[in-house]
Formats: structure tokens, C-alpha cells, sequence
């Protein structure tokens, strides 16, 4: 073994360990001013702004999670066995892949829904989310920050 290549290790572990607990105390900071920004944002009612320079605007990401594991695989198999009888690939039934696929879950709920294509659809809906319940799945609207430089 090369002490030298040990104290080395060692400095630059403890300088990596610094750093990384100074980046969580930034990323903590950021995401309390974010949030302040957002709340902001919602208090004024708008969705994107410009100032100082820059444009400011809430971003809204659906996703979908699997809240009852039993329930989504029931639905799945009442799904993949309506594609099996009509002939269709069982493909067609899986609303999983690694994670819940999103588009299939929101095709499903506005098949179910009747919804026609120009139709939105309303995630905080009751109805929306008891049938989203019913296969065991959340809709979760991620409302995050983009900022960038203007010209």
C-alpha cells in the first residue's frame, strides 16, 4: 500500500463529504425560495411571468402511482383478457411497464370517463379519481419551477 495514496484518498473524501453537505444546505435554501416563488405565483394566479430578466413559469407534471397493487392487477387482467377475446395483443391490457405507464392509465380513465378527444381531463375530478382509485392508482400533479434567461 502507498501512504501517500491513502492520505490523498482520505483528503479527498473528507473534501467530497464537505462539499456534499454544503450542496444539501444550497439545495435546501433552493427549494424554499422555489417554493416561496411558486406560492407567489399562485397567489397571483398566474402560471408564467416575466421579471428581471427572466421568464418564470409553473410547470405541472401528471404522474401515476400504483397505491394498490391488487387492484391495478385485477384491472390489468380484466384488461389483458378483453384484448385476448377480441383478438387484440395482451400488450394492449398492461398498464405497467417499469413504472406506471401514464398514458395509458389517462387513455383507460378517459375511455371509462367518456370523455371525447378534445376533452381535458380534470385529475381533482371526483369521479376522475374514484375510478383512478378503483385500479389503484393516484394521479399527483408535480407543480415544479422553469426558469431561464431571457434575451
Amino acid at each position: 500500500m502507498n501512504t501517500e495514496q491513502i492520505k490523498l484518498y482520505t483528503e479527498v473524501r473528507e473534501k467530497r463529504a464537505q462539499l456534499e453537505k454544503k450542496a444539501a444546505e444550497l439545495k435546501e435554501i433552493e427549494a424554499n425560495i422555489k417554493a416561496e416563488i411558486l406560492i407567489n405565483l399562485e397567489a397571483q394566479g398566474i402560471e408564467s411571468c416575466k421579471e428581471g430578466g427572466y421568464t418564470l413559469s409553473r410547470k405541472h407534471t401528471v404522474r401515476a402511482e400504483v397505491t394498490d397493487h391488487t387492484k391495478l392487477q385485477e384491472c390489468m387482467f380484466n384488461l389483458m383478457s378483453a384484448a385476448k377475446a377480441e383478438g387484440r395483443p395482451l400488450q394492449d391490457g398492461v398498464l405497467l411497464q417499469r413504472t406506471v405507464s401514464k398514458s395509458a392509465v389517462i387513455d383507460y380513465l378517459r375511455n371509462n370517463l367518456s370523455l371525447q378527444a378534445d376533452d381535458e381531463l380534470n385529475i381533482l375530478d371526483e369521479k376522475t379519481k374514484s375510478l383512478a382509485d378503483s385500479i389503484g392508482i393516484r394521479l399527483v400533479d408535480v407543480i415544479d419551477l422553469s426558469v431561464r434567461k431571457t434575451k
